[in-house]
């Protein structure tokens, strides 16, 4: 007869590996990401691995004169979809967004990419849809895993950001890596 606990380990899905999207445009930009990766690394569910370098860039898609700061975040999780992106939502909750405002925010955290997933559902998309054109999130996820393959577009992570054209938002480095609790 197994015990409790030893059922439950059975039963427990296998890590798997993530990365996540951190920005902030507003406020203590800086301070905000390191808060974030604190409270994001919750182990057992979540583990913080390691972080990109901080880039400043210019804001995409939005009209407004803050410059974010960005980096990226790689994570083991055991965690659904659905529950990570609740407890990236509720981080951001916890440090000022109010994402019905839209606009300037004191902290975004945008799931990118969840090893062994691959779906579209409102409100949810893994991996990120808009990642490939974006090298405020190719920059600085290239730091960490330039020969990671996503299967969505036959290319790597470190491919991507080379077909990238030539010009376009502004990303430049800023700050080294936040610190890993």
């Amino acid at each position: 007869m197994s015990s409790p606990g030893h059922a439950d380990a059975a039963a427990a899905p296998p890590p798997r590996r993530a990365f996540v999207g951190l920005g902030a445009n507003i406020g203590d930009r800086r301070a905000n990401i390191q808060a974030a990766i604190r409270r994001l690394h919750r182990p057992p569910d979540i583990r913080v691995l390691r972080c990109s370098g901080l880039y400043e860039t210019e804001p995409v898609d939005m009209a407004t004169p803050h410059w974010f700061l960005n980096g990226v975040a790689e994570i083991r999780t055991r965690l659904s979809p659905e529950a990570l992106l609740e407890v990236l939502m509720a981080v951001e909750r916890e440090l000022g967004r109010n994402r019905a405002l839209g606009g300037d925010r004191p902290l975004d955290l945008d799931l990118l990419y969840l090893e062994g997933v691959h779906l579209r559902r409102p409100g949810l998309q893994v991996p990120h849809p808009r990642l490939a054109e974006r090298r405020f999130v190719l920059t600085p996820w290239a730091e960490l895993a330039p020969g990671l393959r996503l299967r969505a577009w036959s290319a790597t992570v470190g491919e991507l950001l080379a077909a990238l054209p030539p010009g376009g938002p502004v990303v430049r480095p800023a700050h080294p890596a936040p610190e890993v609790p």
